[in-house]
């Protein structure tokens, strides 16, 4: 997987700032949901996304294609067993979307997909099923309840996935959002500055919170 979830350790202490991105995000929320005691912040980059989020990022992602892009991810998606070279080009067509900067965009998710063995399979497949057993949908109150104070959700404007949903989320949690402008699916890419000054204000008070 290439969608992270992290456990900060707050200068020594048994409880830990979480970090999340992407599906990560949903990770760090379930660990949270099973481990409160351990979690002393949490702040979620680009997700956790809740339904319904999927219809708009998927025509977000088409009209970011062109046909030929599009025709031929479709080609590659359907391939049982692509090789090393159509793996790096269906990674980058898929993930070329992601970002606000058109320019870049596909200099950014190729250099992604040419990382070793940036998606674990087997690992999404099942954590998907477990997802889809558990949806964090139906645990957002739980979720709200076991919130750490000054949790942080941090998304990019121009993201393909819809920011109004990471909006609605932060609503229903009673949690800061702070929507990045220029920035896409990994803020810190487009917009350094902006996003760094956001990112370690949240997990500096989190840290000093906790410990």
């Amino acid at each position: 997987m290439r969608d992270l979830a992290l456990l900060l350790d707050t200068w020594g202490h048994d409880r830990v700032v979480l970090v999340g991105h992407s599906f990560g995000a949903h990770l760090a929320s379930y660990f949270l949901l099973a481990q409160p005691d351990r979690v002393a912040g949490l702040v979620q980059l680009a997700g956790p996304f809740l339904k319904p989020w999927r219809e708009a990022d998927r025509a977000a992602q088409r009209a970011r294609r062109t046909d030929a892009q599009q025709t031929r991810l479709d080609a590659l998606e359907a391939v049982e067993s692509r090789t090393d070279a159509e793996e790096i080009e269906y990674l980058t067509l898929s993930w070329c979307t992601d970002h606000a900067d058109r320019d870049r965009a596909w200099e950014w998710a190729s250099a992604a997909a040419r990382t070793p063995r940036p998606v674990n399979y087997a690992m999404n497949h099942q954590l998907n099923a477990a997802a889809k057993t558990d949806p964090l949908e139906s645990r957002v109150d739980e979720l709200r309840e076991r919130l750490p104070p000054d949790a942080m959700i941090i998304g990019g404007a121009g993201d393909s996935r819809p920011a109004d949903a990471l909006r609605r989320l932060g609503a229903r949690l009673g949690c800061e959002v702070t929507v990045v402008p220029d920035a896409g699916h990994h803020p810190w890419l487009e917009a350094p500055e902006r996003f760094a000054a956001v990112f370690r204000a949240a997990v500096g008070r989190q840290a000093r919170r906790g410990g």
